[in-house]
């Protein structure tokens, strides 16, 4: 690591623990607490569960689980480590984004820079760092697998060759183990890196190679999933998918502006005229399986927000599901920064314009992340500990384990109660995503299993007004961080199913 390469790495763990300072102790997402318990669990028990005896981990990411795991196996306080982690991979994705830079034009040092400053200061990939989510780690492996279609030869002689094409297939198959949306950016960097040169009989055996390698690595995870769900995805892809399916009958152009324009707020919105420079020049090559390769940037870009406008249109928590395009995004626009300022366009004029935009898109970046975001990731975790948090202590100190317990936000029940209640997110409960979007159904499965106690807030339970007379309320949190935020408060009913509390 080189000078520079130190400070994004040290800038990382900088921001990341200034963030947590100033929050406190505390994750900003319940769904931070599932992988929390799920770490736990696997680290204490060597079970594959939320909480001990009850099989089926309700996560997203295993590897992000795994390396969860090795902190409370390890006995480090398990919030330093989730930090730690996501400070590291925030700190060496900046550091890949530099060296793409400088890879794809080397006489443009600039690029090395401006693409390493601006990843270290968006305020999105900060806040996904600390956020105890997967989605530093798989920010930093998509990085890392542009970066390795970029570096890695394809059909030369010797037996490196298809060591490098191991490796690749080992890092897929992390990234698809990271999120299962991964497996789009290793399907277009195998496409882009050997489908042109599949008449080459090495070629071609080195990408059948890199295809056995990455099925290996995620083959044990697969196996899991159909076991516990019936399905190869996790039951949070299905959960997920379920409950934004209403969502998916707005207009393409609706559904694209709602998941793109939050993960857009800060300085990184200038560099989108970049970025489309960035694409335009590409597809004025001739050679356009190289231009492929260079462009996988712009199309995973592209593919991430397709996928999710077309799927999973959602676009709260920052934007969270597209902030792993954002270093793609800085790649290609810094690309072009640096081009027009160093000399790509030719008159003075141009180059000041290239500068202050620069100047503009650093400065906005470093305003929102050092004196506008630390506030929004405090009024998140303040949210998280004041509402779910503090209703599940309450929870364990005076629901009896005997009681059969509903909740919609399982992720702070799970950590701080240790009690799986029945999911009504459908994150861990399969027969709730069958009928997710039926009320009725809802709420004959929950008399069905006799749940006595229910926690989830007003507007997450199906038919509120309809089902007013059976919710007996028995606790509301005291804190005040939801209502300012325009939201409602958390609560926990004791079900009187003959309509008399």
């Amino acid at each position: 690591m080189n000078r520079f390469d130190m400070f994004l790495f040290a800038s990382a763990l900088a921001l990341v623990g200034l963030f947590t300072f100033i929050a406190g102790a505390g994750l900003p997402l319940d769904d931070s607490w599932i992988y929390q318990s799920a770490a736990r669990t696997l680290a204490t028990n060597g079970e594959w569960a939320l909480v001990p005896s009850h099989a089926g981990a309700a996560v997203t990411s295993p590897l992000f689980t795994m390396l969860l795991a090795i902190g409370y196996k390890l006995g480090i306080n398990h919030l330093l480590w989730t930090h730690l982690l996501g400070a590291s991979a925030l700190g060496l994705q900046a550091i890949l984004i530099a060296r793409l830079a400088v890879r794809a034009f080397p006489g443009l040092a600039a690029g090395g820079w401006i693409a390493g400053l601006l990843s270290i200061s968006t305020w999105q990939l900060v806040w996904a760092a600390a956020s105890g989510m997967e989605t530093a780690l798989f920010c930093l492996l998509t990085t890392g697998l542009i970066y390795f279609a970029w570096h890695m030869p394809a059909g030369d002689s010797g037996t490196s060759v298809f060591g490098g094409a191991a490796a690749f297939g080992i890092l897929a198959g992390l990234t698809i183990l990271t999120r299962p949306e991964g497996a789009v950016l290793a399907g277009l960097a195998w496409l882009a890196k050997w489908l042109g040169k599949s008449r080459r009989p090495r070629a071609l055996a080195q990408s059948l190679l890199a295809l056995l390698v990455c099925a290996l690595v995620i083959a044990p995870s697969l196996a899991i999933n159909f076991q516990q769900t019936g399905a190869l995805l996790p039951q949070t892809a299905t959960a997920k998918l379920a409950q934004f399916m209403p969502l998916t009958r707005l207009y393409l152009s609706t559904r694209i502006a709602n998941i793109v324009l939050p993960v857009l707020v800060g300085g990184q919105v200038l560099l989108l005229p970049g970025a489309l420079v960035f694409l335009w020049r590409l597809l004025r090559k001739r050679n356009w399986r190289s231009a492929a390769l260079v462009a996988l940037p712009c199309l995973w870009i592209a593919a991430l927000v397709l996928m999710y406008a077309t799927f999973l249109p959602a676009g709260y928590h920052h934007g969270r599901y597209l902030i792993p395009a954002l270093p793609s995004l800085i790649l290609a626009g810094s690309i072009s920064l640096a081009s027009a300022i160093t000399g790509w366009t030719r008159t003075r004029l141009w180059r000041a314009i290239a500068k202050s935009w620069l100047l503009a898109c650093l400065t906005s970046s470093v305003i929102f992340v050092l004196f506008i975001s630390p506030s929004i990731f405090r009024r998140d975790v303040a949210i998280v500990n004041e509402e779910m948090v503090a209703a599940a202590s309450w929870v364990a100190e005076n629901v009896p384990h005997q009681e059969t317990l509903a909740a919609h936000d399982i992720g702070a029940l799970s950590y701080f109660a240790r009690r799986l209640p029945i999911d009504m997110s459908g994150l861990s409960d399969r027969d709730v995503v069958a009928v997710i979007s039926d009320a009725s159904a809802i709420w004959d499965l929950l008399a069905e299993r006799d749940v006595g106690y229910l926690m989830a807030f007003p507007n997450q339970i199906p038919d509120f007004q309809g089902r007013r007379q059976m919710l007996c309320p028995v606790y509301v949190s005291e804190g005040k961080e939801v209502l300012r935020a325009g939201g409602v408060k958390m609560m926990v009913y004791r079900l009187a199913w003959n309509g008399d509390c």
